[in-house]
């Protein structure tokens, strides 16, 4: 029911997620979703890693 994958890192690992609780818990992302030139339904982080990444979207969920 996810509505937003992100495709981390060289391996390609995909993490879903929802846009709306992403924009709601952060302004980056509201930014990166709603702004005038929004971000479709995969973001592609070819140099990222997925372990840290999914670990920052926890804790921003967290304590936003």
């Amino acid at each position: 029911m996810s509505d937003v994958t992100f495709v981390v890192g060289q391996d390609k690992v995909e993490i879903q997620a929802h846009k709306f609780i992403l924009a709601s818990a952060s302004e980056v992302f509201h930014t990166m979703f709603y702004g005038s030139i929004p971000e479709g339904d995969i973001v592609t982080m070819p140099y990222g890693n997925a372990e840290a990444f999914w670990l920052m979207l926890q804790v921003n969920l967290m304590y936003n």
